[in-house]
């Protein structure tokens, strides 16, 4: 477990160091088998997601982005496939992913499992793992936005 949150902060800082850097879920987070491992069998989907979301929160509030930009939640019409074309995801755990994020943009404190616990249980191994990458990719791409917004392309 400590390898792959090591490998989740490592990869989102390297995203925030710059963001033109080419990163993919199982090359840089954790393999497929080691998601499936630590979300069914060790059941540790709510501890990987929430480090997921507080550490990409941290590193946008220190990141030198303006406060209203960090904490906007994302938009109704939010579609992490327009944006990513190859990211092929369902309806249902696209909107729980964009509900889990939103959820901590908003939030003056780091989620907790007991926040998104309720949102996971009723997925299957294969519904939770999506989510994971879905948070990821939205992370990216809010870090991509903002930085545009400022004029950064690093």
């Amino acid at each position: 477990m400590g390898q792959v949150l090591t490998n989740i902060e490592n990869t989102m800082r390297r995203l925030h160091a710059d963001i033109n850097t080419e990163v993919s879920v199982d090359g840089d987070l954790a393999n497929e088998k080691e998601l499936m491992v630590m979300m069914g069998e060790l059941m540790m989907a709510s501890p990987l997601i929430t480090f997921l979301v507080n550490t990409g929160m941290q590193i946008m509030t220190t990141g030198g982005y303006p406060a209203e930009l960090v904490t906007k939640p994302l938009p109704d019409h939010y579609d992490i496939t327009a944006l990513i074309p190859s990211l092929k995801v369902t309806q249902r755990h696209h909107e729980i992913a964009i509900t889990i994020f939103n959820m901590r943009t908003v939030s003056t404190r780091d989620l907790t499992e007991g926040d998104v616990d309720e949102l996971l249980d009723s997925l299957d191994l294969a519904g939770k793992i999506e989510v994971f990458i879905i948070l990821f990719w939205i992370w990216g791409t809010k870090l991509g936005a903002m930085k545009n917004v400022m004029g950064v392309d690093r």
